[in-house]
């Protein structure tokens, strides 16, 4: 079977391996549709080689993905020609979700509930999930919260998930999402200003983003090993996503009944993905490219 690969810096290619069984997996998939990430980007360019998350050489690029079980293992909950949508949540992997077959354990995966478009859904589970596993990282404690990148699919996310935990919730966003950023509850800024009890920085703005938070807030960040160093009392700390079956099964379950939308950039076939990766996210880019196979 065919699959994404890069050999940093930029060295993008389709990879042949040997299709995976169960004895990878609990489950095995045949993949239908791959999410392409702004962090596949930074993969290829070898920034997580740099970080010391990648030690082989060539590494699978994608981690969400939707598909059809094929096998699974008994007692898993999965049967052949179940619909699922799940994350590969480890950077240092010979195959990412952007695969023709994949083979992953149950706590990865969740079924695709009735309503949910299956195109969709390949660009929900690791956005949503790194939003809710970010949130978590703040503590109990609520008041004001600014999140960057408001308008992206991580921020977009994190919009709904941040008025849901009882935050006071302003995002960060150009004049032109407005509508989008309001509809979630949430006040616009179009730039860094004012004082806020917490930041979420899924635009990874760093430093001129932890200026905003008071004294002894807290600022998390999407980028673990860049995020600015601490002060002021704040505590700072990275997201590191990680699958989690419950949790993707509440969110698909939220965007089936349309309280987390996402948004599709473009659909490219496995052949045209590495121009899509090599090129990363384009300025102003809402949603991202899914990759048909």
């Amino acid at each position: 079977m065919r699959a994404l690969t890069v050999t940093p810096p930029q060295a993008i290619q389709i990879s042949e391996f040997p299709e995976p069984t169960l004895a990878d997996g609990d489950v095995v998939i045949k993949v239908r549709y791959a999410a392409v990430d702004g962090g596949d980007h930074q993969v290829a360019q070898g920034v997580y080689h740099e970080l010391g998350y990648i030690k082989r050489d060539t590494v699978g690029l994608g981690w969400d993905f939707v598909g059809t079980v094929t096998a699974a293992a008994d007692g898993s909950g999965f049967a052949p020609g179940d619909l699922v949508a799940g994350v590969v949540d480890t950077f240092d992997k010979e195959v990412g979700s952007i695969a023709e077959v994949l083979a992953v354990p149950t706590n990865a995966i969740a079924h695709i509930p009735a309503g949910l478009d299956p195109e969709h859904a390949a660009i929900i589970s690791m956005s949503a999930l790194t939003a809710e596993q970010a949130l978590a990282l703040l503590g109990p404690a609520r008041g004001s919260i600014l999140i960057t990148g408001a308008a992206g699919l991580v921020g977009g996310f994190a919009l709904d998930l941040a008025r849901d935990l009882g935050f006071t919730v302003t995002g960060l966003a150009r004049s032109g999402d407005r509508e989008f950023v309001e509809g979630r509850g949430a006040r616009l800024i179009e730039a860094l200003e004012g004082d806020f009890d917490a930041v979420f920085d899924a635009a990874n703005l760093g430093a001129p983003a932890l200026a905003v938070v008071r004294d002894g807030g807290a600022y998390v960040g999407v980028h673990p090993g860049s995020e600015p160093a601490a002060e002021r009392d704040i505590a700072v700390s990275a997201v590191i996503m990680e699958a989690d079956a419950a949790s993707l099964r509440s969110i698909l379950a939220r965007a089936a009944a349309g309280e987390l939308p996402a948004r599709i950039a473009g659909v490219v076939s496995l052949d045209e993905a590495s121009a899509t990766v090599a090129a990363g996210l384009a300025p102003g880019q809402r949603g991202r490219h899914i990759v048909r196979l």
